[in-house]
C-alpha cells in the first residue's frame, strides 16, 4: 500500500511539474515581441527561425492585425524583421500594402527601414518582384531605396564582402579603434556593436569592420538582432550598417540554398 501511494505522490509530482514548466515557458514569438531585454530578444529569435515553418502562418497574421489596427510601430518593425528572416511569403500580399503605405509611418525610410528590408530579402529569394509597380508607386522613398538596394545586390557576386573598409591610418580615437578592432572575431564585433555602454565611436567602427566581413551567412540571425539594438544616431548610419549586412549575408543565403 505505501509502495502504491509513494508511486502515485511521485506520479503526481512529475505531472504538476510539467504543467507548471508548460505553463511559464513563454512563446518565442511573443516574447520576442513583447520583450526588450536584447538577451531573450536574440534567444527567441534563434528560436523562431530553428522553427520557421511553425511560424509563418501566424507571422503573417500578427503583422496584417498589427497594420490593421495601427499598432506600435516597433511591434509592426519586429514582426517585418522576422517576416524577413523566416521568409514569410504568406505575409507578402499585406507586406507589399504596408511597403507602399505613404501615409502611415511618416519619415520612417529616409535612411534605412524594416519595411524596404522586407522587401529586399523577400526578392532576393524569389518571393516576389516588383515589376507590376506604377510610376508612381516608384517614386516614394521607400519603393526608391529598395529598388536601387535590390539592384546594387543583384550587381553584386555572393561572398564578397562590402567595399567599405576602414582607413587605418592616423592616430585619433576612430583610427585606433579600426586598427584594435582588426584583431577581434566576427562574435566579439557583434557585442561591441549591439552593447549599450559602449562608445558611439566603438559601435559605429566596430559596425563598419564586421560588415566589411560579411561573406557567408553563418551569423545571419545575429545580424536581425543587431538591426533591433543598434547605436542612436541622427544620421541613421547603425541601423543602415545592420541592414547591409543582412542583406549581404541573405545574398549569399539567396545563392547557396540547401
Amino acid at each position: 500500500m505505501r509502495k502504491v501511494l509513494a508511486f502515485s505522490v511521485l506520479t503526481l509530482l512529475l505531472v504538476s511539474s510539467f504543467f507548471v514548466t508548460s505553463a511559464v515557458e513563454p512563446d518565442p514569438l511573443e516574447q520576442f515581441i513583447k520583450t526588450d531585454n536584447a538577451s531573450l530578444q536574440r534567444k527567441a529569435l534563434h528560436q523562431i527561425f530553428m522553427n520557421k515553418a511553425v511560424y509563418s502562418k501566424e507571422v503573417a497574421q500578427k503583422i496584417a492585425s498589427c497594420y490593421r489596427r495601427k499598432g506600435p510601430y516597433i511591434e509592426l518593425s519586429k514582426l517585418l524583421y522576422v517576416a524577413a528572416l523566416i521568409k514569410c511569403k504568406e505575409a507578402v500580399p499585406v507586406l507589399e500594402k504596408i511597403w507602399l503605405d505613404r501615409t502611415s509611418f511618416g519619415n520612417d525610410c529616409i535612411y534605412c527601414c524594416p519595411r524596404s528590408l522586407v522587401m529586399t530579402v523577400l526578392a532576393l529569394h524569389g518571393l516576389w518582384t516588383p515589376h507590376n509597380l506604377s510610376a508612381n508607386q516608384r517614386r516614394s522613398d521607400q519603393v526608391g531605396c529598395t529598388l536601387i538596394a535590390l539592384e546594387s545586390l543583384l550587381k553584386r557576386s555572393p561572398g564578397v564582402g562590402s567595399n567599405e573598409k576602414p582607413s587605418f591610418d592616423g592616430v585619433d580615437e576612430e583610427a585606433i579603434l579600426e586598427r584594435k578592432y582588426l584583431s577581434f572575431k566576427d562574435e566579439q564585433l557583434l557585442e561591441i556593436v549591439t552593447d549599450p555602454n559602449a562608445t558611439y565611436n566603438e559601435r559605429d567602427v566596430a559596425s563598419v569592420e564586421l560588415k566589411s566581413r560579411i561573406v557567408d551567412d553563418h551569423l545571419l540571425v545575429d545580424y536581425y538582432w543587431w538591426a533591433l539594438n543598434v547605436c542612436d544616431d541622427d544620421s541613421g548610419d547603425c541601423l543602415c550598417h545592420a541592414h547591409e549586412s543582412i542583406l549581404s549575408a541573405e545574398l549569399y543565403s539567396s545563392r547557396h540554398k540547401h
